[in-house]
């Protein structure tokens, strides 16, 4: 069985590429736990409430050697 590589990743709010990541691992999240679409687990501005503050982060990994970073698991501190 071939496996990839997998890339670490963090992202806090002042990560330069905060703004496009994080509706990417909120979608990640809804694929995994299928919440309903109007619970708060679903919803970018709660995320991105829990994101402001200082400590919060979310560790993620991506496959490497692909062309786009699209997260394929994550871990949300906050």
């Amino acid at each position: 069985m071939q496996t990839s590589d997998l890339e670490l990743h963090k992202l806090t709010k002042d990560s330069p590429d905060y703004a496009s990541t994080l509706p990417r691992i909120l979608s990640l999240s809804n694929d995994i736990f299928n919440p309903h679409p109007e619970s708060k687990y679903a919803s970018l501005s709660v995320w991105r409430d829990r994101m402001s503050h200082q400590t919060s982060l979310i560790i993620y990994m991506t496959l490497a050697n692909q062309e786009t970073d699209v997260p394929a698991a994550f871990l949300f501190a906050h």
